[in-house]
């Protein structure tokens, strides 16, 4: 899925091919413990009915800690998202929203991980991950907008 442009608005979302296949492995994690737990419930219960509770609590226990994470994973592929408006940097995270104005902006501070906007009170109030789709075209529209901010003043 590309990034959207709608409004004088570029959007850029974490929801790329590699985002689905870590959610595909998350969720298969969890369906293979969870699935472990349930085959495990059903031999010793036959087989060795006084070990059933304790065979069946580990496999158990970590399928529904990977589906927990699995289900955290899929919120924040749904819902973080970067958005570029023709005054200010969105960002929309899972415990609400951070917006920066151009004019508040210093500079982009890249690291092999993430991009982080950093502002001329010295503050990092938005990082994002290179995992988010077209990356590279974010921070060239976010440095075109600083450079026409720098011109105006």
């Amino acid at each position: 899925m590309p990034t959207e442009r709608s409004d004088g608005q570029r959007i850029f979302h974490y929801q790329t091919r590699t985002s689905r296949r870590s959610l595909g492995a998350s969720l298969f994690v969890g369906l293979v413990f969870l699935g472990a737990a349930l085959g495990l419930f059903l031999f010793t219960r036959q087989a060795l009915p006084e070990l059933t509770a304790f065979a069946v609590w580990e496999p158990l226990f970590w399928g529904l800690v990977s589906l927990l994470c699995w289900a955290l994973q899929l919120w924040g592929y749904k819902t973080e998202r970067i958005i570029v408006d023709r005054e200010s940097v969105i960002q929309i995270k899972r415990r609400g929203q951070v917006r920066v104005f151009f004019e508040e902006i210093k500079e982009i501070e890249s690291s092999s991980y993430a991009d982080t906007l950093v502002t001329h009170s010295g503050e990092h109030p938005i990082r994002w991950r290179h995992s988010l789709a077209n990356v590279a075209e974010l921070r060239q529209e976010i440095e075109g907008h600083l450079i026409s901010v720098e011109q105006v003043q």
